[in-house]
């Protein structure tokens, strides 16, 4: 998440997850668990990525640099969405944009470096490559909702793509 747009919602998703799922269901934050570092290590210890797209998402370095980690190790990816273009949504379109712009930045922002130091070193993905982890065909993010029942909706979706690669 980028943290103007999305800190609050991903707070509400971690509790509600955890009240939902059990104290068992570890959901990684990084206001509330990053101790040091980028968080790569947190992505590589995680079972799934979830991904608040929003704006700024793909202007952040620290937000592209996770995503990329997470395609390097192969994580399933949940796209989730704010429909609300007032709230920081963004259509795909917007959301295509901004993957190109990230990727354009690469260099700029040294991630092209440190991808290549990764074990194994990643070749950065294109565009396409990209938009396609996240939202390629098939693939339907999942939308926030902000009004109770509706938002019980998205927690479960969220928690059920996150059970299926447990059981």
């Amino acid at each position: 998440h980028q943290w103007r747009h999305g800190q609050d919602v991903m707070r509400i998703i971690k509790l509600r997850l955890k009240e939902m799922v059990g104290d068992d269901f570890r959901v990684f934050l990084d206001v509330d668990n990053l101790k040091s570092g980028r968080g790569l290590e947190y992505v590589d210890q995680s079972y799934d990525f979830v991904a608040f797209i929003v704006e700024g998402y793909f202007t952040s370095p620290n937000c592209v640099r996770e995503a990329l980690r997470a395609i390097h190790q192969k994580k399933k990816m949940v796209a989730l969405v704010d429909p609300e273009s007032s709230k920081g949504g963004l259509s795909r379109d917007e959301i295509r944009k901004g993957i190109e712009s990230a990727c354009d930045n690469l260099e700029k922002w040294g991630l092209a470096d440190e991808l290549a130091k990764w074990k194994p070193p990643m070749t950065p993905p294109s565009a396409d490559e990209f938009y396609e982890m996240f939202l390629g065909e098939g693939t339907e993010p999942i939308e926030w909702a902000r009004i109770a029942p509706f938002q019980d909706l998205c927690i479960r979706m969220l928690a059920e793509s996150g059970l299926d690669d447990t059981q």
